[in-house]
């Protein structure tokens, strides 16, 4: 939900905008956990793990290349996923800027 500010002049034009995923408890949770577990895995290998990597391995070079295609995989998933929300707010954001749609 995008919203303004609850100080907003009552003579100024305002709109307020909710996007809902049509999903049941379980998905959502499914779906807030693949997220999550993708933020991590992130975080752990910039903050961590490259740090740390032998890049002159070529069994270390291929188990992070396995490890991130598996990434890439689920990432995709989740995009796919998110793709009528994300490009729903592109087009509202067009709309916002004055962006004509065609």
């Amino acid at each position: 939900t995008v919203r303004k500010p609850d100080t907003h002049d009552l003579f100024e034009p305002w709109v307020t905008i909710s996007i809902e995923l049509p999903l049941n408890p379980t998905q959502l949770a499914e779906h807030c956990m693949q997220l999550e577990k993708l933020a991590k895995e992130r975080n752990a290998l910039i903050h961590h793990e490259l740090s740390e990597f032998n890049f002159e391995s070529d069994e270390d070079c291929k188990q992070i290349i396995m490890h991130l295609e598996n990434q890439n995989t689920t990432i995709l998933n989740e995009l796919n996923f998110l793709k009528p929300a994300i490009e729903s707010l592109i087009e509202l954001n067009k709309i916002d800027h004055g962006t004509e749609i065609h």
